[in-house]
């Protein structure tokens, strides 16, 4: 076991490492499908020039109505050029009728009404890529955002040793009532990226709807009770390492603030919270529809990720 300072030390030289990251995409794009069940599943595959040995495989999950194509959209494509960097492979999974079968009761998609098998399809997708490109099954990620960041949770609560780490943006844990998967039981590495003044999910906790209208998807914890669910899973008793990121500028009123709690069992905690930030993934490309509040330009949540990913075991 490493003694905890030196577990506090080591993150912190880990996350204040540099990653550069190409200025072009220099790989190959495959859009493809696998069977899972009865079912067809496409996906869009990123494989870098100089793919390597062993290479972690990150599973990048759209939100609600979109595809994989749009998930590279909202990421700007910043996996691919960390895959281009560190010779890893990005897969862009498209969701049943552009939804996941995520643990919230009160969602109404067809995912979720027909009980589409999706942690069968991200097990399918991970065997797809040990057979063709010989991936290393020990350094598998799932993210997502929004939906896709419920469906990042449901892999860790159900299928726990099939991923390295995972990472949601904009999305907190369902409250009880509205969860339709166990509870977690096994820690697994999570970073979690939210904005304080997202209109969809509420940072505090409560009611998942857009500004209260369109339909609810239940109520989900606050930030601060999803963050301690995986502490406690983890064992995690010490204080974070607090890093502010970035800092509000002129009318960018945006600034985020990094939370890292160690693991001396190698199941570390971060929180990225983006202050005034919205219903987006933080990234200086892309801008969010404005309906779904700010966007924050001035980190980027594939790097952020892939920076804390490193760090584990």
């Amino acid at each position: 076991m490493i003694p905890h300072h030196r577990t506090i030390g080591l993150l912190c030289a880990v996350l204040a490492l540099p990653l550069v990251s190409h200025a072009a995409s220099t790989g190959t794009t495959l859009t493809s499908s696998i069977t899972v069940g009865s079912l067809q599943r496409q996906f869009v595959a990123y494989i870098p020039a100089n793919l390597a040995p062993n290479a972690p495989l990150v599973l990048a999950l759209h939100g609600s109505g979109g595809t994989g194509e749009t998930m590279r959209k909202y990421t700007a494509n910043s996996f691919e050029r960390l895959a281009d960097q560190y010779g890893l492979i990005v897969v862009y999974p498209d969701g049943y009728d552009k939804n996941w079968n995520d643990c919230r009761k009160a969602a109404t998609y067809t995912a979720r009404q027909l009980n589409i098998d999706d942690i069968g399809f991200m097990r399918g997708l991970i065997q797809r890529f040990q057979t063709s490109h010989q991936i290393d099954p020990k350094h598998v990620y799932v993210m997502g955002y929004s939906s896709g960041a419920q469906m990042a949770f449901r892999v860790g609560i159900e299928a726990p040793y099939m991923v390295a780490g995972i990472g949601a943006v904009s999305a907190n844990l369902p409250t009880a009532e509205n969860n339709a998967c166990a509870s977690p039981s096994v820690a697994v590495p999570t970073v979690i990226v939210n904005g304080t003044s997202d209109p969809m999910n509420p940072y505090d906790g409560g009611t998942v709807a857009l500004y209260g209208l369109f339909g609810s998807r239940g109520t989900v914890l606050s930030i601060d009770q999803t963050v301690q669910t995986y502490l406690k899973l983890a064992n995690i008793q010490a204080p974070p390492v607090v890093t502010t990121l970035s800092r509000a500028v002129g009318l960018d009123r945006t600034w985020t603030q990094r939370n890292v709690w160690p693991s001396v069992y190698g199941k570390p905690v971060a929180l990225y919270t983006v202050w005034n930030g919205g219903h987006s993934v933080p990234q200086a490309s892309y801008t969010f529809p404005f309906v779904l509040g700010s966007t924050e330009k001035d980190i980027d949540t594939a790097t952020e990720m892939w920076r804390f990913w490193r760090m584990t075991p």
